[in-house]
């Protein structure tokens, strides 16, 4: 054992001494049911694999926390409600607190699930209508074992709000899920593939089906449906508690009795605008560098267009906002799952730089970027996010740049980042290799960032590979679907699966995923 003490050991070492223990615990499991200790114990060895990327290990710990928490009855902790009314008697009480502990793990796994799943564009492992488990209260009254009443998180986006609002709980927990519920089906329903179930979007009301509808009425459902969660987030913002809600004001997460209100304030109001970046990001497009600023068209689905960038615009700036006016080293107290809501809220003021009217400040457009840039490098220094997150930053900005940015070469170098250039003018680590940028969608069956092997990037002589771009400054071969080239058709493969250097840009629709989280 003095051995293993030896010295200061990092957190690696206690990850990998944990995975251990771990993995003999469930082997002594064998067909019983594990305890709720060893599935909290799987959970935060879980959240940490997430955030160093939703890769193979991650991926697959979390659908082991999801099968332990169904094996635990984690997902219907409430079902039958026994807790309609408060608890009368210590013995009550006291089943009341330990459930509060159960619903606990299970919001924790299904949150890491909603974060997962929107990241690998994959179902959610959790079905949300088969849940029967209340939303958590605030920590004081579990602590203190005081009761406090909860609901359920409901199947309608507008009753969710209602519910929680009603319940006068202000669990700064709770109302992270209802918004992060909120942004996950704005995600899906602004997908172009269409409708899909998952969660509560089932036309037919059919669990696991998929809606037999035409086009255009799919069309027209999910533009009434997406009007419906931009509604919900409205009566959300209007119904969060004064203590969760932002007034502009400076977050210093000090002293240590503010770190957590700070946090969650953090936490939520972010959340919030990626849930809008997710219900508009489809109207961002060079076809509104000529309406965008003009005062009215005539064109119904123009003004509809033009309006939607301004709500991106704006969600971004809240964002940027929040982030500004937070302590230097914010990124510590926050949730990391965060730094792709950052990546794109960056990704956006890319596109208004690009996209924006003659007479935009462009300098203060790129001194936004810059400093959603550096946060995104702050949270892959402290908690080891993916570096992906700041090269697929770089591949846009340089995407952008070749089909948008003609008329501003000119005015400097705003590409300077892409081309991996530091102040000494020393390419950084890791990009000198061509990057491989797909302008077709990729195959559905291989996982995003990997294509196959007749699309892979030829280092050796650039000239003989097809459909990418050369990093350095090289001319590369641009396939005729750019030359109609809309944000709406961007996709960036940030799934968190991919190391360092193998970013890839794909035409097929816009999914900045979200870290949420």
């Amino acid at each position: 054992m003095s051995g293993v003490l030896v010295g200061t050991p990092d957190h690696s070492q206690f990850h990998r001494h944990s995975l251990k223990f771990l993995d003999d615990a469930i082997a002594e499991c064998a067909d019983e049911p594990p305890s709720l200790c060893l599935v909290q114990v799987l959970i935060v060895i879980t959240f940490n694999q997430l955030i160093q990327g939703v890769r193979g290990r991650a991926w697959r710990s979390l659908g082991l926390c999801v099968r332990m928490a169904y094996e635990l009855g984690l997902h219907e902790v409430d079902s039958g409600e026994p807790y309609r009314q408060a608890p009368e008697g210590t013995h009550r009480l006291t089943r009341w607190c330990f459930d509060e502990e159960r619903r606990r793990a299970w919001w924790a796994i299904w949150e890491m699930d909603a974060f997962a799943s929107t990241i690998r564009r994959c179902p959610l492992a959790i079905d949300w209508t088969e849940v029967e488990t209340y939303l958590p209260v605030l920590d004081n009254f579990w602590f203190e074992r005081r009761y406090h009443r909860s609901c359920f998180l409901k199947a309608k986006p507008i009753d969710r709000v209602r519910a929680l609002r009603e319940s006068k709980n202000e669990s700064p927990a709770a109302w992270l899920v209802v918004v992060i519920s909120l942004m996950r089906e704005a995600h899906l329903l602004s997908k172009p593939k269409g409708l899909r179930n998952e969660p509560y979007n089932d036309i037919e009301g059919k669990p696991g089906q998929f809606a037999a509808h035409s086009n255009q009425n799919k069309s027209a459902d999910v533009s009434e449906r997406l009007a419906i969660i931009s509604h919900a987030l409205h009566c959300y913002s209007l119904s969060l508690p004064k203590g969760l809600r932002y007034r502009h004001e400076h977050l210093s997460f000090e002293p240590a009795h503010r770190t957590r209100a700070h946090s969650s304030i953090f936490n939520i109001n972010c959340t919030a605008h990626l849930a809008t970046l997710m219900l508009y990001h489809n109207h961002l497009g060079p076809k509104l560098k000529q309406q965008f600023g003009q005062g009215h068209t005539t064109d119904d689905t123009s003004n509809t267009d033009t309006q939607g960038l301004r709500e991106c615009i704006e969600a971004s700036d809240g964002i940027f906002t929040i982030i500004k006016n937070s302590a230097p080293e914010h990124v510590r107290h926050v949730n990391p799952f965060l730094s792709s809501t950052v990546w794109f809220a960056a990704a956006v003021q890319l596109a208004h730089r690009f996209i924006a009217p003659s007479g935009t400040n462009t300098e203060l457009v790129e001194s936004k970027v810059e400093l959603l840039r550096m946060n995104c490098q702050q949270y892959a220094d402290f908690w080891s996010t993916p570096d992906a997150l700041l090269e697929n930053l770089s591949i846009l900005e340089f995407h952008l740049e070749s089909q948008l940015g003609q008329d501003q070469l000119a005015s400097g170098n705003p590409a300077r980042h892409f081309r991996g250039e530091d102040g000494a003018g020393q390419q950084s680590g890791g990009w000198g290799r061509q990057v491989d940028v797909s302008l077709l969608s990729p195959d559905p069956m291989i996982p995003s960032g990997f294509h196959h092997d007749t699309t892979a990037t030829n280092t050796t002589n650039p000239s003989e590979s097809e459909d990418c771009y050369y990093y350095g400054g090289q001319a590369g071969t641009v396939d005729g679907a750019l030359a109609d080239f809309s944000m709406e058709n961007v996709g960036m493969e940030l799934d968190f699966a991919l190391d360092t250097g193998e970013a890839s840009l794909c035409l097929d629709d816009l999914l900045f995923d979200s870290h949420a989280a």
